[in-house]
This record gives structure tokens, C-alpha cells and sequence, in this order.
């Protein structure tokens, strides 16, 4: 039982502090001056990780719950619905990874094109720039 509380409780634990942190990035960001999409886009993020953290947060609650269940039937349904939250939050993590890289999958790609040219440019500045090869005086002579 020891186990199962410990367990339970840094679970929970995590749980409130991804929802502390949340709140607090929310409350944090300068939503004024951001673009209609941008703004749809960060707070449809916010919802999803609150969703997705207080959902961890009732996990472990029920993994210790689970505890005082003592039909095997009742017992089945219950990890069986334990289950069914647990892939709901993956799957809430999933689509916020994939919002995610569509979000700035753009901005990511425009930056390492401008990186490329960057170094592009710096690599034919210093070839133009670059003094030529020391010539040999004895060459000079002959």
C-alpha cells in the first residue's frame, strides 16, 4: 500500500506543479499584442496541457483509489477506465506536439533558410576579403 501511495502522490504532485506552471506562463504572456492565429493557437495550447495535467493529476488519485475496489468486475472497469484517461492524455499530448510543428513549422524552415544564406554570405565574404597566399621571393627571381 506504501508503494501505491508514494506513487499516487508524486504523480499528483507532478500534476499540480504542470498546472502551476501553466497558469503562471498563461498569466505571463503578452497576449495584446499577438496575431488573431497566434493567439488561437496559444490558447488552444493552454487548454490542451491543462486538460492534459489535471488529467494526471485524477490518474493518480485513481491508482490509489483503486485500493478500496474489491469486486474483480468492478475492479475491471475501474483500470479499464484508469486506461481510457491515460490514452486520452497521450493522445492529448500527441495532438499538442503535432499543433505544435504545424504552428512553427514554417518559422523553423524560413530560419534555417536565412541560417543557410547567413553563413553563405560570411563564406564568400572572407574569401574575398582574405589576403592572398604569401608568395615564395625566390620564385620572384628566377
Amino acid at each position: 500500500m506504501l508503494p501505491t501511495l508514494l506513487f499516487s502522490a508524486v504523480i499528483v504532485f507532478g500534476s499540480v506543479v504542470l498546472l502551476a506552471w501553466h497558469v503562471k506562463a498563461w498569466r505571463e504572456a503578452d497576449h495584446g499584442g499577438l496575431a488573431e492565429r497566434d493567439y488561437e493557437f496559444f490558447r488552444r495550447q493552454y487548454r490542451r496541457r491543462m486538460q492534459a495535467s489535471g488529467m494526471l493529476g485524477m490518474i493518480g488519485l485513481l491508482i490509489f483509489g483503486h485500493l478500496w475496489v474489491a469486486d474483480n468486475t468492478m475492479l475491471a472497469l475501474y483500470w479499464t477506465g484508469v486506461l481510457g484517461l491515460l490514452v486520452w492524455t497521450v493522445l492529448l499530448a500527441a495532438s499538442d506536439f503535432a499543433a505544435s510543428r504545424l504552428h512553427y513549422g514554417p518559422q523553423v524552415a524560413q530560419q534555417q533558410t536565412e541560417h543557410l544564406l547567413l553563413n553563405r554570405e560570411i563564406e564568400r565574404f572572407r574569401r574575398e576579403t582574405s589576403s592572398p597566399p604569401p608568395t615564395d621571393p625566390m620564385q620572384e627571381t628566377e
